[in-house]
């Protein structure tokens, strides 16, 4: 698959509207919406809906002080919503969707900060290619610990075979950090209709309820400067806290082919650290499996972040590639086994089921 470049002669036509779900993002809000604002894209074609997840920080009053016409918030505080509700995302988006002019809706989130063609690229790639289900490419901001420089490598590892996934039109999975759908496909596949008893899942598993009733409408995004970046977990306790919530998802997947490659990814590395334990009870035999796994592991990965890393333009990740190996083995096994085992994770103060 080829990237995708902005024609030199394009003239925008589309109308867009930007959905922003928020919930305490005082300290990142300004910079998404100052480079949304600064894009190189006609103003007029443009809005910005915030949904306000009941922040009870200075998200609101940030939001506020920009003063644009461009942008609206939406308060969830306004709608009677039971105790026991457990998906405030989906429910503020689809409150969203209804009141947006666009007709191509772009979705990023709250901690996240665009490059300035962001909106071209996917407007000029729907007039052209016609496809009303777009993913894009997210990164991690470069970290300044071993867990966020890990985060970053992994993340670019994700893209492209989130990418590879598209293209090969099975594995359907993408990121609602940079992903873009019409009003209208939205509305033809009923919305969040089915997956909205689970509190995440506004992106993979909407995307899988497309790819089965509109599977030739699905495309990506192929263009490191289309990239999004976006915040990675700073600590250890968050960082599983959030790939926790990103792993309770897989269970309800309409997609098998992601749940067996994902099964398929936790029982190798599962293996791996068994084998390695067998080894100090039993030997050569356990010892030998282990090094021969380790070593298609390593192979594997390097030649995938190899890719990953030339696409995004970043070599110098390749530098982390040893230690995040590591942490890669533990991750898989451990965020795997808790995702199973936990029937609720913490997101953003709050305990989710």
């Amino acid at each position: 698959m080829s990237s995708w470049e902005i024609p030199e002669d394009f003239n925008p036509k589309t109308k867009i509207t930007i959905i922003i779900p928020v919930r305490n993002e005082g300290a990142y809000i300004y910079d998404l919406l100052h480079s949304i604002l600064n894009q190189n894209y006609p103003k007029n074609l443009f809005q910005i809906i915030l949904v306000d997840d009941h922040s009870d920080d200075d998200t609101v009053a940030i939001i506020n002080s920009f003063n644009s016409d461009q942008i609206s918030i939406l308060p969830l505080d306004q709608f009677e919503i039971n105790d026991t509700f457990n998906s405030y995302k989906k429910f503020g988006i689809e409150k969203a969707i209804e009141l947006a002019n666009g007709d191509l809706l772009v979705h990023t989130d709250g901690d996240c900060v665009v490059q300035k063609n962001w909106l071209a690229y996917f407007a000029s790639h729907f007039e052209h290619h016609q496809k009303s289900f777009i993913g894009g490419p997210v990164n991690f901001h470069a970290g300044n610990n071993g867990i966020q420089n890990f985060q970053e490598l992994d993340m670019m590892g994700m893209m492209i075979i989130t990418g590879a996934g598209v293209q090969k039109k099975k594995g359907h999975i993408c990121n609602g950090a940079n992903l873009a759908y019409t009003k209208s496909l939205f509305e033809k596949v009923g919305g969040f209709k089915g997956i909205n008893k689970m509190a995440s899942g506004d992106d993979v598993l909407l995307m899988q309820k497309v790819a089965a009733q509109a599977p030739e409408e699905i495309a990506y995004l192929k263009n490191s400067k289309a990239t999004v970046f976006t915040q990675s977990a700073k600590t250890w306790k968050v960082f599983k806290e959030q790939r926790i919530r990103w792993a309770t998802k897989s269970s309800t997947y309409k997609d098998k082919s992601v749940t067996l490659e994902l099964a398929a990814v936790f029982f190798f590395h599962l293996s791996l650290v068994i084998s390695l334990v067998g080894s100090l009870f039993f030997g050569r035999l356990f010892l030998g499996i282990f090094v021969v796994m380790l070593l298609v592991k390593i192979v594997a990965d390097y030649l995938l972040l190899r890719i990953a890393t030339r696409f995004f333009n970043n070599e110098d990740a390749m530098l982390q590639f040893a230690p995040s190996l590591l942490i890669h083995i533990y991750y898989i096994v451990n965020i795997g086994i808790l995702a199973n085992l936990r029937g609720s994770y913490e997101w953003k103060g709050r305990v989710v089921k």
